[in-house]
């Protein structure tokens, strides 16, 4: 039985942009084997954020202050979890 062929991930960095390079470094930095779950956290963190982010921002357009949301949300305002 022929299985679809593995979707594939190229990053190609460029390496004049700042955050490209910096990526690039912690990319290599990390061991062979553990590259994958560091891009697949990497991405469902970042989805996350944006997540929480548009939340926030519904919920002062509903008028809720920035005291009650931290409040709720159990932070201290400066993104720490």
């Amino acid at each position: 039985m022929n299985r679809p062929p593995r979707p594939q991930f190229v990053f190609r960095p460029n390496l004049r942009c700042e955050d490209d390079r910096r990526a690039w470094q912690l990319l290599q930095a990390a061991p062979d084997g553990n590259r994958k779950a560091l891009i697949v956290r990497a991405l469902l963190q970042s989805e996350q954020e944006h997540r929480l982010e548009e939340t926030v921002r519904e919920l002062r357009w509903l008028g809720v202050s920035e005291e009650e949301i931290i409040e709720k949300i159990g932070g201290d305002g400066h993104g720490e979890h």
